[in-house]
């Protein structure tokens, strides 16, 4: 595996949001785990909520391309698993670092393996988006900064017992 970029987790890309009364996020409520399929809205959401709740945003994706480079770079130079376990550890290293006070926008594979769903079942809450498959498609087809994997109906038939089972 090539060195990472940057060290620590959450560096540039985790935004610090503000409450009504302009002090800093509420730094002792558990981080807020949000969960779901690729173009399920995770990211949008998470910022919605992430301003009303008065915790700080953070999208894994954007963190993994900080740390990493561009995640489609690594699943074509070094393979899905190669990626999959890299999400993993930066996912471990996020909630040992960001546990308290952080709504984290996971990527969307990562229930696809036991240890991504080990992580989510030891951290509480977790939530999860959810969109119809046929609006992700359509979603999909049309945002040109999201490549199509081919992937969205078939995954979605292998993740419904691990998505809709419960995680604590």
């Amino acid at each position: 595996m090539p060195p990472r970029k940057k060290s620590s987790p959450a560096g540039n890309s985790a935004k610090k949001q503000k409450t009504g009364d302009g002090s800093d996020s509420a730094g002792d409520a558990p981080s807020i785990v949000l969960i779901g399929m690729r173009g399920a809205g995770k990211t949008h959401l998470g910022r919605a909520a992430s301003s009303a709740l008065s915790l700080t945003f953070l999208d894994m994706d954007e963190e993994y391309e900080r740390v990493h480079g561009k995640i489609m770079e690594t699943v074509k130079s070094e393979g899905w698993p190669v990626f999959r376990e890299r999400e993993v550890e930066l996912l471990r290293e996020t909630l040992s670092s960001h546990g308290t006070g952080h709504l984290i926008a996971c990527g969307g594979g990562i229930v696809e393996t036991e240890e991504g769903r080990s992580l989510l079942k030891a951290h509480w809450p977790v939530a999860q988006a959810l969109k119809p498959i046929d609006e992700i498609v359509a979603y999909l087809g049309i945002d040109e900064t999201r490549p199509d994997l081919g992937e969205v109906r078939a995954r979605r038939h292998q993740r419904r017992p691990v998505s809709s089972a419960p995680l604590s």
